[in-house]
């Protein structure tokens, strides 16, 4: 899996889905989802998992069942839904008639999520536009109104009261003087920029994130190994006393993480319509690019899963630290479908 650039602001397209946490800091593998195409009748059925690659291959929790899709047959709108694996529906996609476009909206109709349009470029295969939910017009107009409330504070008040027992003084202000009634100690205010969003969700501790456990097999040690255990002779492996410190990151919804805003609305992405671009790298390979930023990485191969006749497609997609699940999802079940139809626009 090649290596991956986070966005700099989380990228989701509604704010209960799962956006991938950090890569894993033994192996630097990115998260990593499977999408199977299920032998049935009319070919538009997928399984989605997730691999995780920390675990043994003989766990039975290195693959676990994220969402499932589902399409009708012979259907003349080409609609897919994807559900979680509890079956609750989460999302529509739907191909426009007589265009090579797709839109992606909640279940049973409302406003669009996702568009995304084929091309016939060498190198460029699908334009996609996104609705960021994180990075609503709204929410920017009320940072840039509080941006714009505390720049206005800040030059007007030279001093804010501090605890210390010193005075600290501005420019053209007597020593002598008290601009205070509460008698209060003052000194200049200092603003520093926000840390990027990924400190925050990692070592935020107002809203601290449980992280479930994965060790589910009877290889690891039931006793969690200690500091001291770690010389050179120990039993217990490095990802063993990994696991021990910090277990591996698990994806959560987009609302559970405390995420500021852009350190500058400059760099941030402009307004809540975000453009991306699916290329062609290789016969088998595509990437989806944020600007020139690799965000999701995507591999197509035939595999022989037991119990289904013959070889079927699958999918390895890579999606790098805060970009939502469900939208790589989406893109990569457009580009099948195009594998599999009339328009023949293959990652071969």
């Amino acid at each position: 899996m090649s290596t991956l650039q986070p966005p700099d602001h989380p990228l989701a397209l509604r704010h209960s889905h799962l956006l991938a946490p950090a890569p894993d800091r033994l192996t630097n593998t990115p998260t990593t989802l499977t999408i199977t195409r299920s032998n049935t009748v009319s070919g538009r059925a997928f399984s989605v998992h997730q691999l995780r690659a920390h675990e043994p291959f003989d766990s039975p929790a290195r693959r676990s069942l994220l969402y499932t899709v589902s399409g009708k047959f012979w259907s003349g709108t080409l609609a897919r839904e994807i559900r979680d694996a509890a079956g609750r529906p989460l999302l529509e996609l739907r191909r426009r008639i007589w265009w090579r476009a797709w839109s992606v909206k909640q279940p049973g109709g409302g406003e669009e999520l996702m568009s995304a349009e084929m091309r016939w470029g060498a190198s460029v295969k699908m334009a996609v536009r996104v609705q960021n939910a994180l990075l609503a017009a709204g929410l920017l107009d009320n940072w840039r109104d509080a941006e714009e409330r505390e720049r206005e504070y800040v030059n007007s008040h030279d001093y804010y009261p501090i605890p210390s027992g010193r005075r600290r003084h501005g420019h053209g202000h007597n020593s002598n003087s008290n601009s205070n009634s509460s008698g209060g100690r003052y000194a200049r205010r200092h603003i520093s920029p926000p840390p990027p969003y990924s400190a925050i969700a990692s070592s935020s501790v107002n809203n601290p994130l449980p992280r479930p456990s994965t060790d589910t097999t009877s290889t690891k040690s039931t006793h969690l190994p200690s500091y001291a255990s770690a010389h050179r002779r120990s039993t217990h492996s490095l990802r063993d006393l990994l696991d021990a410190v910090e277990p591996p990151a698990e994806p959560a919804p987009a609302s559970s993480y405390a995420f500021p805003p852009a350190r500058r609305h400059s760099e941030a992405v402009g307004g809540e319509k975000v453009a991306l671009r699916v290329v062609r790298e290789s016969n088998t390979a595509a990437a989806v690019m944020m600007g020139e930023r690799k965000i999701v990485s995507i591999r197509r191969e035939k595999v022989l899963e037991f119990g289904l006749s013959g070889p079927v497609d699958r999918w390895e997609v890579g999606v790098a630290e805060g970009v939502d699940l469900l939208l790589a999802v989406s893109i990569v079940l457009i580009l099948a479908e195009f594998v599999r139809h009339e328009y023949r626009v293959r990652i071969k």
